[in-house]
């Protein structure tokens, strides 16, 4: 009698270590992928304790495969994509401008690393370019007539105004 309850007690011991083992390997893996026209930032994120930090690049569409530890993607879009932005400008002859101007910009590809670590990685259009883009336009158009500006549309040089 004896050994049949330690018998039973080893097999629903043995059943709830497997079981908890399964629920942990399940839930303690992790798979990042990238969708097509994308570049991922996969990087490791400490469960306690470590350094973490890059571990590939993963170009889409594809995965990075299943991975005990706790890896984790950033992806990026390399497409080319149109930015617009919205302009109201004092011209030079005190003529108020409203215009949008558009940029067709894409990351070049292999730079995702670079993009993730040194420019904010999703937010990199925000964060470096939409200012600079801005005040490259806002120079380029206060300075000139409203006619100049005209004419610069339609392809007619203009001569300066003194």
């Amino acid at each position: 009698m004896l050994q049949k309850k330690s018998s039973l007690l080893g097999s629903v011991t043995g059943l709830l270590v497997v079981g908890i083992l399964s629920v942990l390997s399940l839930t303690a893996c992790t798979n990042p992928n990238t969708p097509a026209g994308h570049e991922g930032y996969v990087y490791e994120k400490p469960r306690v304790f470590g350094a973490g930090g890059y571990r590939a690049t993963l170009t889409g569409p594809g995965n990075y495969g299943v991975s005990l530890w706790r890896n984790q993607v950033i992806n990026i879009d390399i497409r080319p994509n149109t930015y617009t932005e919205h302009f109201k400008i004092l011209a030079n002859d005190d003529l108020n401008i409203t215009f949008d101007f558009h940029a067709v910009i894409a990351i070049k590809p292999g730079t995702v690393r670079d993009v993730v670590e040194n420019y904010g990685g999703e937010k990199w259009y925000a964060r470096y370019v939409r200012e600079t883009f801005r005040t490259f336009v806002r120079d380029a158009v206060s300075y000139d007539h409203f006619w100049c500006l005209k004419r610069k549309t339609g392809g007619v040089p203009c001569q300066k105004h003194s």
